[in-house]
């Protein structure tokens, strides 16, 4: 009697294990969410990969992946300067974050974080897609262009590297600046984030419009205008005290550039 009660508790045990075992596509979704409070966890990224390819049938990509990555297929298109495809990463970084076990994903970051001049991360991207797809037919491809970020990610940290950006921080454009001599009633702005250069015109302060945007390459900066009347490539250069500028800009039928020189007149 006591070995039949015995079986009887150890069938009874056996089946509700059964019954509350997680299933491969839980254990999944529970290892995302865990990710994705610890997005850094290389170890355990790679571990969903791995899970996902053994998976059958293969896990469904969420509805909120597809709209990070149409959101973030736009950006790209569209992205003129590194600042624009950062962003564009970051809209993918989000449809990564719904579904890291994406190969596709991995490999658009790579080409994304490039552009943005983000080595290390486009370097890290490519990793996670050779994880996810260890026989691609661009594998080789692949492990060369990795090669290629290392170097990139060397030359970047280079003593040479860190003296331009140390010299492209000493540039300081906050103020008022006005053409010599001054236009109108027209004076402009420089505002810098980076490498990134928006320039902002108004009328004595009033009515602040977009003038253009340009990349900065140490002293110099090239980039376009976004005034339908003057539309075109722009080319400029800093002077050594952040107190003059000499600025192309397009004018007259048929366009040309001419140069100006803007001065600061206020902080």
């Amino acid at each position: 009697m006591r070995t039949k009660t015995s079986f009887i508790i150890i069938f009874i045990i056996t089946v509700a294990g059964a019954v509350f075992a997680e299933s491969p596509h839980e254990q999944l979704k529970q290892m995302v969410a865990q990710l994705q409070k610890s997005p850094n966890d290389n170890a355990l990224r790679v571990k969903i990969i791995k899970s996902a390819q053994e998976l059958k049938p293969a896990p469904a990509v969420p509805e909120e992946a597809e709209r990070f990555e149409g959101r973030a297929q736009f950006a790209f298109k569209n992205a003129k300067s590194p600042a624009d495809y950062l962003d564009a990463a970051k809209e993918y970084e989000k449809a990564v974050a719904a579904a890291p076990w994406v190969p596709g994903y991995y490999y658009d970051l790579c080409t994304i974080y490039e552009k943005a001049e983000k080595y290390a991360e486009a370097k890290k991207s490519c990793e996670f897609f050779l994880a996810s797809s260890p026989s691609a037919q661009d594998a080789s491809d692949v492990r060369k262009r990795i090669a290629g970020l290392e170097f990139a990610i060397e030359k970047a940290n280079s003593p040479e590297a860190r003296m331009a950006k140390e010299k492209r921080d000493e540039i300081d454009l906050g103020g008022i600046w006005v053409t010599t001599p001054k236009k109108l009633c027209w004076d402009y702005q420089f505002k810098r984030n980076g490498d990134e250069l928006v320039i902002i015109t108004s009328c004595n302060g009033d009515d602040e419009q977009l003038f253009g945007s340009a990349t900065l390459n140490g002293r110099s900066f090239t980039g376009r205008t976004t005034r339908e009347w003057r539309s075109g490539e722009i080319k400029g250069r800093i002077s050594e005290d952040n107190r003059s500028i000499v600025m192309a800009i397009p004018e007259g039928i048929p366009t040309k550039l001419y140069s100006t020189e803007y001065k600061l007149i206020r902080k």
